[in-house]
């Protein structure tokens, strides 16, 4: 497999592209490489909006609120075992 200059364009309308392109400029690359860095980079922002989108439901209280009431105990069925005592 020939090594050869940074010949293979991104398309450079989409920032994460453009900013790949800026990083090989002038590097010797591989096809591959250039899709695996395409990769790595939308998982990233992924995971970025991923943290972002939780902080926001977190400040904006869509998780459950600890409240001051003692939780529920259900009623107990009437069936065939006893308490007792030890």
């Amino acid at each position: 497999m020939a090594i050869k200059q940074h010949s293979f364009k991104a398309d450079s309308s989409k920032p994460d592209e453009k900013m790949i392109n800026d990083f090989l400029e002038g590097k010797p690359t591989q096809y591959h490489i250039i899709e695996a860095m395409k990769i790595y980079v939308r998982i990233e922002n992924a995971k970025q909006a991923a943290i972002e989108k939780m902080i926001a439901n977190m400040q904006t209280g869509l998780f459950a609120q600890p409240s001051e009431q003692p939780p529920q105990v259900a009623p107990k069925s009437n069936d065939s075992i006893k308490d007792f005592d030890l």
